[in-house]
């Protein structure tokens, strides 16, 4: 993998690539693509990344796979937590 993942990319790399994710994001949306294949598609596109880098580590496929999976289950806790609050106050 050219860049190494622990020590991750600068601010302004994640910056720029948050921002190409949700415009990516928004594009399928505006093409009424359903949000389970949108993930699908995002899924099977990072791993084939990830695979193609790092063929001959299994072992840092997994860490990275389940340091992804950590990433997205806190953050669907937070939005359940801010959707549960907006809910509380209205």
């Amino acid at each position: 993998m050219s860049q190494d993942f622990e020590e991750g990319p600068t601010k302004e790399q994640a910056k720029k690539a948050s921002e190409a994710l949700n415009k990516a994001m928004s594009v399928l949306a505006e093409m009424d693509i359903d949000a389970d294949f949108a993930g699908y598609l995002f899924l099977t596109t990072g791993f084939s990344l990830m695979l193609a880098g790092n063929s001959d580590d299994a072992v840092r496929v997994t860490k990275v796979t389940a340091q992804a999976l950590m990433a997205a289950s806190m953050s669907a806790e937070e939005d359940d937590d801010e959707e549960e609050e907006e809910e509380i106050m209205h």
